[in-house]
């Protein structure tokens, strides 16, 4: 009797220290770390959701930018931190990648704690406007009747655009030839100047040149099809699974659920919020706030979408 009343007292104890927590939380200025350097998009974004979070939280968060080993340094950061909450990473579908072509020694599913989704960004088949594929069933065509010769620009090897791109050539049977670029904007000028055939890229990246008549959008990546392009059709509507961009936060496993809530909270007021939204539309961006098991299912739909890509590319360890 003595030990179940022992366990009681404990459990009680607990409780109300979890619940301190999550009520003092937070209790200093939450760091944002990307993995990534200042002015891309997910640094926009990312930037956007401190400015709005203002609103709904006492502290600050605190952007911190840690480019390097391919997102590994910032990765690593977060997962040695102290798992209160304060120490958070933004980071998109590559959190996932990265571990399937070995840049990560471990899943981000083991090391980190998923916290929630804040927006999504599609990935776009871009061709130049002059090119004689009206549709990506005519580019398909034609890749399959001269297999190798059309060329393909993406922003790297096992990053995303490699893994919208792999999506789309093996779900159509399409043999093409890569061609890397590092910038959105150089895969930009390289199709604008038809020193490439195609580009995966976000609708921002080729949206000046679409408005001028000079880029061609065949397809967006997800299910359903974008406001701004009412007439290019969704891969998921031509049988094709290929991601796109998803932002996440993350927070070092071991964060105690009640902190993992208050922050949910606070990231679904700043997902609601019009500023936020205009934001986001001003990208080219959707809100997309997930948590919890639509989130984990989510996040592992796409994982198993980008090992399966990673393994036929031969690019997992």
């Amino acid at each position: 009797m003595k030990r179940i009343c022992s366990l009681l007292v404990l459990l009680m104890v607990l409780s109300l220290v979890s619940g301190a927590m999550a009520a003092d939380f937070p209790k200093e200025p939450i760091r944002l770390i990307l993995p990534m350097a200042p002015g891309g998009s997910t640094d926009v974004t990312a930037r956007a959701f401190a400015e709005v979070a203002k609103n709904y939280c006492d502290q600050p968060f605190v952007i911190v930018n840690m480019p390097g080993a391919s997102g590994n340094t910032g990765i690593e950061e977060v997962v040695r931190a102290k798992p209160d909450g304060h120490t958070l990473l933004f980071f998109h579908t590559m959190a996932l990648s990265t571990f399937h072509t070995g840049v990560l020694k471990r899943s981000t599913f083991e090391t980190l704690e998923p916290v929630a989704s804040v927006a999504e960004a599609p990935n776009t088949i871009q061709v130049h406007a002059t090119s004689p594929w009206q549709t990506l069933e005519d580019l398909a065509a034609d890749a399959k009747s001269r297999p190798g010769k059309i060329t393909w620009a993406i922003g790297g090897i096992g990053g995303t655009t490699h893994f919208t791109t792999a999506g789309v050539t093996d779900g159509l049977g399409m043999e093409i030839r890569l061609v890397v670029y590092q910038g959105g904007a150089e895969r930009r000028a390289a199709l604008a100047g038809k020193q490439v055939d195609v580009v995966t890229g976000t609708i921002g990246e080729g949206w000046d040149f679409y408005q001028e008549g000079t880029v061609r959008y065949l397809a967006v990546t997800g299910d359903r099809r974008v406001n701004v392009l009412p007439d290019v059709p969704a891969l998921g509507e031509l049988g094709v699974n290929a991601i796109g961009l998803t932002y996440y936060l993350w927070a070092p496993k071991g964060t105690p659920p009640e902190v993992v809530a208050a922050l949910q909270d606070i990231v679904e007021k700043v997902c609601a919020d019009p500023k936020f939204i205009e934001l986001n539309e001003n990208y080219f961006q959707a809100i997309a706030f997930r948590k919890g098991d639509e989130l984990l299912a989510q996040m592992r739909e796409q994982d198993a979408i980008i090992a399966d890509l990673a393994e036929k590319l031969g690019l997992a360890e």
